[in-house]
Parts: C-alpha cells; sequence; structure tokens
C-alpha cells in the first residue's frame, strides 16, 4: 500500500507540474485520476491523523521539516550571494566538516552553479538535523531530525526530476485542437505520450548530501537507518520511491477496488472528461484549487 500512496502523490504533483507549464490534455486526465479514481488511498491516513494526536503531531513535525529545508536552502542562496567566501567556510564546517572532503572534490565533476545548489543543501541539511542555536540534542532528537533531513531531501531530488520531467512534456505535448474534436463520435485512438527522466546535477546532488549525512551519523555514532525511534527510516524507502518514480504513470490491475487506483476504464473516461475541458482553462485552474485543503494558522480555510 506505501508504494500505492507514492505513485498517487507522484502522479499528482506531476500532473499540478504539466498543468503548471502548460494547460495540455494529458495533464488534466492525470490531475483528474488522481481526483476520480485514487481517493482511497490517502483518505484513511488523513482520516486516522484526525483521530490521533499523536500521529497527526508527526505528520506536522514532518512537513515542518519539509518546508524548513526549503526555505533554509533558499537562505543559502541569499548568503553566498552576498558573502560568498564566508559563506563557503561556513558549509565547509557544516555537519561537523562531513562535507568539507566533498566539496573540495566538486570542483572536477561540477560546475559553479552546481557546487551552489549542493552547498545549500548542505546547510539545509545542517540545520535540518542540528537546528539553529537550540543547544545539545540527545541522541534520540538527532537520530529523528537526521533521518527526517535525509528523508525529507530525498524527496525533494524526485521531486525536482518529476517536475523536470513534466515541464519538458508540457512543452512537447501536442495542442489540444489537434488530438481532440469535441462532439465527434469517433474516439481518439493516440496513446498520449509523457517523460520521466533523471536529472545529473540533481543526482549529483543527491548523492553527495546522503554520503555527507551518513558520515555524520558514523561520526556522532547513530543508526541512520532503522525501525525504532520517533521516525523510522529503512533502505527500503529509496526503493519505495524508485518504484513510484518508474510507475506513477500505470494503469492499476483491472479487479483494483473502487478508489484505489485508476485501471484502463477508469483512464478512459477520466481521458474523456479531460477532453471535454479543451479549450476552458478556467475549469481546470478550478480542478486544481479545489484538489487541495488550505489553512491559516493551523485552522482550514473551509472546513
Amino acid at each position: 500500500m506505501r508504494r500505492q500512496r507514492l505513485r498517487h502523490n507522484f502522479k499528482k504533483f506531476y500532473a499540478e507540474a504539466v498543468l503548471h507549464a502548460r494547460d495540455v490534455m494529458l495533464g488534466r486526465a492525470l490531475l483528474l485520476e488522481t481526483l476520480a479514481c485514487e481517493q482511497g488511498l490517502m483518505a484513511p491516513l488523513f482520516d486516522a491523523a484526525k483521530l490521533d494526536p499523536d500521529l497527526h503531531e508527526r505528520g506536522q513535525v514532518l512537513a515542518s521539516t519539509m518546508s524548513g529545508l526549503a526555505q533554509r536552502h533558499e537562505l543559502g542562496h541569499y548568503f553566498h550571494q552576498r558573502s560568498p567566501a564566508e559563506f563557503i567556510e561556513a558549509v565547509s564546517k557544516a555537519l561537523d566538516g562531513c562535507l568539507a572532503t566533498t566539496l573540495g572534490n566538486l570542483g572536477t565533476r561540477g560546475d559553479a552553479d552546481q557546487i551552489e545548489e549542493v552547498m545549500c543543501d548542505g546547510l539545509a541539511a545542517h540545520m535540518g538535523v542540528l537546528g539553529i542555536d537550540e543547544g545539545p540534542l540527545s541522541d534520540d532528537d538527532l537520530t529523528a531530525n537526521l533521518r527526517r533531513t535525509l528523508f525529507g531531501l530525498q524527496a525533494f531530488y524526485r521531486l525536482m526530476d518529476l517536475r523536470a520531467s513534466a515541464q519538458v512534456t508540457a512543452r512537447e505535448s501536442p495542442q489540444d485542437e489537434s488530438i481532440v474534436e469535441l462532439g465527434s463520435e469517433i474516439r481518439p485512438k493516440d496513446q498520449p505520450v509523457y517523460a520521466v527522466g533523471r536529472q545529473p546535477d540533481v543526482q549529483l546532488r543527491s548523492t553527495v548530501i546522503a554520503g555527507a549525512l551518513s558520515d555524520f551519523a558514523e561520526a556522532r555514532g547513530i543508526s541512520l537507518y532503522g525501525d525504532d525511534g520517533e521516525f523510522p527510516l529503512t533502505r527500503e524507502a529509496w526503493e519505495d520511491f524508485d518504484d513510484a518514480f518508474r510507475h506513477f504513470g500505470d494503469e492499476a490491475p483491472a479487479d483494483t477496488p473502487s478508489h484505489m487506483g485508476c485501471d484502463a476504464r477508469g483512464r478512459g473516461i477520466m481521458r474523456m472528461v479531460a477532453e471535454a475541458l479543451s479549450d476552458h482553462p478556467g475549469g481546470t485552474e478550478h480542478l486544481l484549487w479545489r484538489s487541495k485543503t488550505f489553512g491559516r494558522g493551523g485552522v482550514p480555510v473551509d472546513p
């Protein structure tokens, strides 16, 4: 079930990234699949979080970690632009100096922009693990922070690849007018094609930061992987990520229960609805807004 849920979330992100770049039939169809055919995948988790305060709190902490990593990465770019030499010196000491050797070797593996991205990832990772002037952490808290940080960054790297792939798909997708004839009784026979691929610069960042966090854990004598503690993390998580990356667009088997996946029949229906939305960008925007929930200060805007 974990892999099916990851596939659902990767598909939804991919569809939204396509539609952000360009309103095309494929993006609408994939988004509709997640809304109409896959709601049963995530609903039990949201319902459980409403009933279990501890589960809700753990989810909030992970969400805060994810947003914090993104914010601190961008903060790194600001500091680098403001004082490059000072920033580089500070990052070389991050994570107990575990980034220093790697950064020294990057000169032959990446250009200046790639190196800056790695350094900003390193700053975000350091702050995610050790916090900001919070004083000494217990081994349990350090382990949980370390695992959440690694998980969060690896998730971001997959999403970066999905976004880049979605942008290629949006750019290369045919105009709706060439594949959709509204009012026609003839069903289209083409199979939409979408791009999915990895970016070498993102893979470099992933490898470098994972290595630095592993070295940090070893130096501190804590377990990067394990089923224990506040945030269990096993190496199988990366296999789950890779499976979801490769297969988020697959059709579900024909016997999949309702709202647990989109089979060939469901895919055909969702394409038909997506075709009906051709030349109606307001309808697509409406779908994008209604497919999310929003809060302000932790309070739902639409309870």
